[in-house]
């Protein structure tokens, strides 16, 4: 089951400014970038969920590491935002998965960890990770990243000749 935070309780006075923060999709046509969000942490969710929300985004939520690589083949999100630290399946084990899945291997990931906690540098090249956030976290910093992130996915990669 999927929790999402209540809609259309927060009034956004800024509604406009959402509609022009939508990223434009195939063909001319309105798409909103969506952004999957796993935590245990339902604060933690619900915070990262309506600063997302009001900045145009479509959110999807997980509970856990499970359900999150379930709803990451099933939704395909341009962007997953985990937790280390859930039941079930941490997001260690979350990335491990979706990089092996070919139909999520290219789903970029940004991981929020406890301060202080540490993940080794061969471990994090292995995943791809693309941004770690130690909690607690600014949204806004979190906005930021998944901003930077989704422009890096959208510059074409120049052949190199190089085997990666």
């Amino acid at each position: 089951m999927v929790r999402e935070p209540s809609k259309g309780v927060y009034i956004n006075k800024y509604a406009d400014e959402v509609h022009r923060n939508e990223f434009l999709g195939v063909g001319g046509k309105m798409e909103k970038k969506k952004i999957l969000v796993a935590d245990d942490e339902i604060h933690i969710i619900h915070v990262v969920a309506i600063k997302l929300r009001n900045n145009g985004f479509e959110v999807v939520t997980a509970e856990d590491g499970k359900e999150a690589y379930e709803l990451a083949c099933k939704e395909k999100p341009d962007v997953v935002v985990t937790d280390y630290q859930m039941p079930r399946m941490n997001g260690l084990e979350l990335v491990e998965n979706l990089r092996q899945n070919d139909s999520t291997k290219h789903i970029p990931v940004i991981m929020l960890t406890a301060r202080g906690f540490a993940i080794e540098d061969d471990k994090r090249e292995a995943l791809q990770v693309s941004y770690f956030l130690s909690k607690p976290f600014s949204p806004k910093e979190l906005l930021r990243s998944i901003e930077d992130v989704l422009q890096q996915s959208a510059v074409p990669m120049k052949y190199t000749g190089k085997e990666i």
